[in-house]
């Protein structure tokens, strides 16, 4: 009598927490969005290191981007890709952090 009481009783649904601590930390992220990260991110040294390079010489150095227009045209393309780079980054952050769906971006 006792097991078709308890094997007949409605399943008991999980409990809140639970629930909130899966919405809260899905699996962990593809790695093929973790490479993306790691590259992101050296691509973005990558160029931002090239612009402060252009200053090594400090500002008596006549290729610096202040005195040498070409090097401060190079460096203003190298922050633009650095930007753009960036704004991808946040993209790919908000897919992690979104659970792999894509972020309202």
């Amino acid at each position: 009598m006792l097991c078709a009481v308890a094997c007949s009783a409605p399943a008991q649904p999980e409990p809140v927490a639970t629930q909130l601590g899966r919405a809260q930390h899905p699996g962990p992220p593809d790695l093929s969005e973790a490479a993306r990260v790691r590259d992101l991110l050296a691509a973005i040294f990558e160029d931002v290191a090239s612009i402060a390079d252009s200053f090594s010489g400090g500002l008596d150095n006549p290729r610096n981007p202040v005195s040498d227009p070409n090097t401060l045209k190079r460096d203003s393309e190298r922050l633009d890709a650095a930007t753009r780079k960036a704004n991808q980054l946040s993209q790919v952050l908000d897919s992690i952090r979104n659970g792999g769906h894509e972020g309202g971006r």
